[in-house]
């Protein structure tokens, strides 16, 4: 972050969100606040993941149905469509394995 956004958490964050906005093919300026702050946080976690560029149009639209479903109330449905979607749990299993070494 340092190196790359001079320090600056919130051009980070920006920066992250537009670049996933564009891989998914979405812009999240209609969305809810509160849809469009954990659109945010999965931006950030996906800058870490560069394979993600390889998922296939029907990874990336469910992806799109888990972040939405993690603002709703009840996140049965998150946990439920976020079970369904093998890559997406294996890409974050790597993430928390790497974060513990």
């Amino acid at each position: 972050m340092a190196r790359d956004f001079g320090g600056d958490a919130n051009r980070m964050r920006e920066y992250s969100t537009r670049a996933l906005e564009k891989i998914l093919g979405v812009a999240t300026s209609s969305w809810t606040p509160l849809e469009q702050a954990a659109f945010e946080n999965f931006a950030l976690v996906f800058s870490q993941l560069p394979e993600f560029r390889t998922w296939t149009q029907k990874e990336k639209e469910d992806l799109l149905q888990i972040i939405r479903a993690k603002t709703k109330p009840d996140e049965m449905l998150y946990l439920h469509l976020t079970q369904r979607h093998p890559r997406l749990r294996k890409a974050l299993l790597a993430l928390g394995d790497d974060a513990r070494r």
